[in-house]
């Protein structure tokens, strides 16, 4: 995704450097979570001093997929208000801190609330996915709300990357279905194998998605005139195009 979005797609785009810079560490956020993941399930299993190691790693490369996704997303969202902008990347990165002094609390790690799969850490996973509804929310507000033709173009993305985030936590806290046949989904189909794809399927459509809305901004750039000055006139969303 790194070699077609900064080599192919983009210059097609005429992209900014801001584009390019926005894009990367989106997809770099993605690389870590699926990296990190990978050597915790590969060298978790030699000893237990190993798997703690590896473990903080992929709660820390979790964090690090879902704060690119909202990269992504509020750069896309928010393209035609700087000022805003600017204000939600610092806070990403007030995000991005916390998510990388959490892993060295082990209490984060031991203390449950429910059973013994949801604990703290839990909660700050379900904090920053619901941080989400926050932007989401002030982007349909500045767009003039659900009778934007804008907003009900893109609003169903957003429903769709919640539902697959949504339904990967749902199947990695419940253990369906193996809780329910135990033994039958120990090689594949297990809610972890289910957890993995959905959350993969997750970042790969959400880039896809923020591809498609740069590529609307840069075939329309009379549109941040219209948004930020509404009394212009409607817009024509009609000329929106995928580039994918």
């Amino acid at each position: 995704m790194q070699i077609n979005s900064n080599f192919y797609i983009l210059p097609q785009l005429n992209g900014s450097f801001h584009d390019h810079l926005a894009l990367t560490l989106s997809v770099f956020g993605a690389q870590v979570c699926m990296l990190f993941s990978t050597t915790y399930h590969t060298f978790g299993c030699c000893n237990a001093k190993l798997r703690n190691k590896w473990l903080r790693a992929d709660v820390f490369g979790i964090s690090a997929g879902l704060i690119g996704m909202y990269l992504s997303g509020i750069y896309t969202s928010f393209y035609c208000f700087q000022e805003i902008l600017r204000t939600y990347l610092i806070t990403l990165l007030l995000i991005l801190a916390t998510s990388i002094y959490i892993p060295t609390r082990d209490d984060f790690f031991q203390s449950k609330i429910w059973g013994n799969r949801i604990g703290y850490l839990h909660l700050s996973y379900i904090g920053l996915i619901a941080f989400g509804l926050y932007p989401t929310a002030h982007w349909i507000s500045l767009h003039g709300g659900f009778e934007n033709p804008h907003v009900m173009n893109w609003f169903p993305t957003i429903v769709i990357l919640f539902a697959l985030i949504g339904l990967a936590f749902l199947f990695y806290a419940t253990l369906i279905p193996e809780r329910f046949f135990p033994g039958y989904f120990d090689l594949v189909g297990s809610s972890h194998h289910l957890w993995h794809m959905l959350i993969l399927s997750a970042m790969i459509y959400w880039h896809r998605s923020g591809i498609n809305m740069l590529t609307f901004y840069h075939s329309n750039p009379q549109f941040c005139i219209y948004v930020q000055e509404p009394q212009n006139g409607r817009f024509n969303i009609s000329n929106s195009s995928s580039i994918l």
